[in-house]
């Protein structure tokens, strides 16, 4: 059986919640502005589909599933997208493994596609396609794929939630939903084949661990004081080389990525709504904001809106909204948050 949805958000943590249908996400913003983000999703009988265009910057700590593989093919006209410190240009597309995470940012609008593919269903198509059991590596890969290739790869993708999602009695027969899938996979398959692989350096492989760790330390952190050379300490690396991975793989430096982090928390945690005897103050202090006027002007800059309010409207995190679409030019440039 297919599915389809076109979903249409005006608020980051709904568009968060879901992304984590598929691939765990944390996502934080890193400018202000109106935010907007259009997903359609398409699910054939084996790989799912996933269309989206995003109007702000923001950083994602993506935790793929157990058994799947995602593929991560940017569309062109957007802003550069950096996944797991790696920049990707047209030609390019990224392979995830199964439990594998990754820092992946965006440094304005833009647009993509995914395919997620059942690791067992992808290791058998490379046993009868290409006669191997391993077709895409564990971990996380870069491809350079021939133009033409991977053009048609994002046609496909293309046509299939034009064709679902605006138009679909087309693809109403399993015969049609068969072929289409077919199809897809077929060029998935000359792409790997035609590509070229960079699995990374061991120097970059050290890198990704490294972040990977800071993120895990940050979800048990966000609510203590947090010095440099303490976390330096914890990491092993030297301050130079936090600086240095932080901008590699975030786009942004330590400090300002916590602050944004420790925004996102409060935000969240509003949004379930404050207990009786609590107040917005209590929660910032919380998240480490002790002056509140500071703390509510980069709220304000940051969601829009003061923070009483998202106390005061308890937005929900656990069903997306749907909103009327709002479009932006991708040469658009939001506020910057000041670090």
């Amino acid at each position: 059986m297919s599915s389809s949805s076109v979903f249409v958000f005006g608020d980051v943590h709904d568009f968060q919640a879901a992304l984590s249908t598929e691939a765990r996400a944390d996502l934080v913003l890193t400018r202000g502005g109106p935010f907007y983000a259009r997903l359609e999703r398409v699910g054939l009988p084996q790989i799912a589909i996933w269309r989206v265009e995003e109007t702000l910057p923001r950083i994602a700590f993506i935790h793929n599933q157990e058994d799947k593989v995602l593929i991560f093919l940017p569309d062109p006209g957007g802003s550069r997208v950096v996944w797991a410190g790696l920049e990707l240009g047209t030609n390019h597309m990224i392979s995830v493994g199964p439990r594998e995470c990754l820092h992946a940012h965006t440094s304005g609008p833009c647009r993509w596609n995914a395919i997620w593919f059942p690791a067992a269903a992808l290791a058998r198509y490379g046993r009868s396609v290409l006669g191997t059991d391993t077709p895409i590596p564990n971990g996380i890969c870069r491809w350079e794929v021939p133009p033409t290739l991977i053009r048609e790869l994002r046609l496909l993708t293309r046509s299939a939630t034009n064709s679902i999602t605006r138009h679909p009695q087309p693809l109403t027969g399993n015969e049609a939903m068969h072929g289409l899938e077919q199809q897809i996979i077929h060029e998935l398959m000359g792409c790997i084949v035609s590509a070229a692989r960079d699995t990374g350096s061991s120097s970059w492989r050290r890198s990704h661990q490294t972040m990977v760790r800071l993120e895990r330390y940050l979800a048990d952190a966000l609510r203590r004081d947090l010095a440099v050379k303490d976390l330096c300490s914890v990491l092993g690396i030297s301050d130079r080389r936090l600086r240095s991975d932080c901008a590699t793989h975030l786009g942004v430096s330590f400090v300002p990525y916590t602050k944004l982090k420790r925004l996102q928390a409060v935000r969240q945690t509003l949004a379930a709504g404050l207990e009786s005897d609590a107040t917005v103050a209590d929660v910032a202090h919380q998240f480490g904001f002790h002056h509140p006027g500071r703390f509510a002007g980069f709220y304000r800059k940051l969601y829009g809106e003061l923070p009483s309010v998202t106390a005061s409207r308890r937005v929900s995190g656990a069903e997306p909204k749907l909103r009327m679409p709002w479009r932006t030019s991708v040469r658009d440039r939001p506020a910057r948050i000041d670090s």
